[in-house]
């Protein structure tokens, strides 16, 4: 609606899981489908800087977009309007860039 009326050109993001800390990344890694569901950090910041930098939607429109790093089993979020809308293609796997102890 506030697209709509006020010409604006709206991208909301569904976030897939994006732990913060080593232990949000140790339980992500032992859930059934945290992995196939892992936001790595490089691919949110390259997710986000593609919805500022796409002339998609065009003003007035909006979408709703997926952001999750490859699937290390079993896709569980359609990544094909992101491509589709602003080119986003996902390099990480999990656990590639996760705040993991050293």
């Amino acid at each position: 609606m506030a697209a709509r009326q006020h010409g604006l050109s709206v991208i909301s993001v569904r976030i897939g899981w994006f732990p913060r800390d080593a232990e949000g990344a140790h339980f992500l890694g032992q859930h059934p489908i945290g992995p196939d569901c892992y936001l790595s950090v490089g691919d949110s910041n390259r997710f986000h800087a593609l919805c500022v930098e796409s002339p998609n939607p065009k003003p007035g429109g909006s979408c709703v977009l997926f952001a999750t790093s490859r699937p290390a089993r079993t896709p569980r979020m359609d990544l094909h309007p992101a491509r589709r809308i602003i080119g986003y293609e996902p390099r990480d796997t999990w656990p590639e860039g996760a705040p993991l102890e050293n």
